[in-house]
């Protein structure tokens, strides 16, 4: 993890963003990396399997809004999760009867000063506003009243949307790396079929079938084989690695492409140029791109398939939060019920009477004023035995309440909650990063930079090892007389002869590298753990 040496104070807030597109720890070393030097931001910590990040920050110079525009701009799709406010809560609200610039301004300016209110952000294009607030002096109900009464009927944002809304992004790329991989093995498996027969039923290259001077039957299939691979399945890998370079960052992406291009193009042009000059069918690379791809899109598709069954638990974790609640309005006198109204459970608010029929959820934390029950406090405690619960009892949020009516004071709302806390730890936990994967981050991203200098130094030491020694190397060669007694033509040069097999040695540089698990054990190892 990459942090900006700023000081960090009592202003500093979090922000938890969720971010699709990313594929290995280059693109989380890329996004820590870009952020780390925005002013403002402190520290930034990206998860890749859950792709979430948590990203502290000092609200005095930049808020979450244009955090998520600048990881858009990198490339990636950002999305506002969560806040973490000292002492603060949040609202978004979708506002009506919004028409200009001035309804915009009327409103910040209006909410702004209400007592308790942190902050007031309002969106004319989305009709919506997100307005922070100390839940120990206004609610939320307070602030759509207030809004109300201003001719500006709001509403709760639905976050269910949201979350489906994200998941339905994941499933598709899930569904894309899946169709990626099948298309890929569709012709991958018969390429490495094909591959082999001809490799032990004729020994010698050369003395495979030709279909014409300089195209033998093999090169000819694998050509078919790998172009639609490089072609269709491979459209996403070049998506992708573009919007990694637009930005200056160099992914596994990049890598994929580079060497999937390099020997699909390097093969289509020496099997031309054999054929031009007359000479035998070449050894070619025809074989990478089909077999690299489904590789890779296979680990692609397994982890989105882990990402999809590790988030299960925090699934679980939000079901529990009930959706609504009881509130209730007692007789001062006799302190019976003379009011009824079921709400939201993001809509209570503190010191909020609630009822609790028997069999039903409690709504929210807080302390019981009237009745006796048992309730099933499983969910914190783990133990299924019930808890007795009378006047003066604590009772939890999302617990249930067994055999008996009970009247109770909220007395912790919103993110105070017992249950928040928990979501907030194992979302905490997902997010951090050990040592040791702080430091895989950080190799993975020079990894891409150093594989294809290493690549460049292999081909131009190749070509010096070449001229210098060129007796020494022919032998290596495809084009050496050995292998060729049975051809006649043109022979090739001495410049044809080096570059052919030091372009050889530095396809093969790329194509090694490619299928590397540096960015993922690490991650996969915490995801299991939390």
């Amino acid at each position: 993890m990459k942090t900006q040496s700023i000081n960090i104070n009592d202003d500093t807030e979090t922000c938890f963003v969720s971010i699709t597109g990313m594929t290995c720890a280059s693109c989380v070393d890329s996004i820590q990396r870009n952020l780390s030097k925005v002013e403002g931001i402190h520290s930034v910590c990206v998860a890749l399997l859950s792709h979430k990040a948590e990203i502290k920050y000092n609200p005095e110079y930049i808020i979450p809004s244009q955090i998520a525009y600048l990881i858009n701009e990198l490339g990636f799709r950002a999305e506002i999760l969560d806040t973490i406010e000292h002492g603060l809560d949040f609202i978004d609200l979708h506002i009506e009867n919004m028409t200009c610039s001035s309804c915009v301004r009327k409103i910040e300016t209006s909410i702004g000063k209400l007592p308790g209110i942190h902050s007031a952000e309002v969106a004319l294009l989305t009709h919506r506003g997100r307005f922070t607030y100390d839940s120990s002096k206004i609610g939320p109900r307070d602030i759509i009243r207030e809004l109300d009464s201003m001719g500006f009927p709001a509403v709760l944002v639905d976050e269910d949307s949201k979350a489906s809304n994200l998941t339905k992004i994941h499933r598709q790329e899930t569904r894309r790396w899946r169709n990626s991989f099948l298309l890929a093995a569709l012709f991958g498996i018969p390429a490495m079929i094909i591959m082999m027969m001809f490799m032990f039923k004729w020994k010698d290259h050369h003395e495979a079938p030709q279909v014409m001077r300089g195209l033998s039957l093999e090169n000819l299939i694998m050509f078919l084989l790998s172009t639609p691979v490089q072609i269709i399945s491979g459209r996403y890998f070049y998506i992708q690695a573009f919007k990694a370079l637009k930005h200056r960052s160099a992914n596994m992406d990049v890598l994929i492409v580079m060497a999937t291009t390099t020997a699909y193009v390097y093969s289509c042009f020496v099997v031309l140029f054999n054929i031009i000059k007359g000479l035998p069918s070449p050894v070619t690379f025809f074989d990478v791109p089909p077999m690299l791809m489904m590789f890779v899109a296979l680990g692609r598709w397994l982890e989105h398939i882990a990402k999809g069954k590790t988030s299960d638990a925090l699934t679980k974790l939000l079901s529990l939060q009930p959706p609504q609640g009881i509130l209730v309005r007692l007789n001062e006198d006799t302190g019976t019920i003379i009011e009824e109204k079921i709400i939201l459970a993001k809509l209570i608010q503190r010191n909020d009477i609630l009822k609790v029929v028997p069999g039903g959820t409690i709504p929210t934390d807080g302390r019981v004023i009237q009745g006796t029950s048992t309730c099933d406090e499983s969910l914190i405690t783990g133990e299924a035995m019930p808890v007795e619960k009378t006047i003066g009892s604590q009772v939890v949020g999302g617990t249930k309440n067994l055999n008996g009516m009970l009247l109770i004071r909220a007395t912790h709302v919103g993110s105070e909650t017992a249950l928040k806390q928990i979501i907030k730890l194992v979302e905490g936990a997902q997010t951090s990063k050990a040592p040791i994967q702080a430091l895989a981050d950080k190799i993975a991203g020079y990894f891409v930079p150093v594989i294809v200098s290493f690549s460049g130094i292999t081909l131009i030491c190749w070509i010096i090892i070449g001229y210098t020694h060129f007796d020494q190397i022919e032998k290596y060669s495809m084009y050496h007389h050995s292998k060729m007694k049975h051809h006649e033509g043109t022979k090739p040069s001495q410049m044809e002869v080096i570059l052919e097999l030091a372009f050889r040695f530095a396809i093969t540089v790329l194509s090694i590298a490619c299928p590397c698990a540096l960015g993922l054990a690490t991650p996969t190892a915490v995801m299991v753990g939390t």
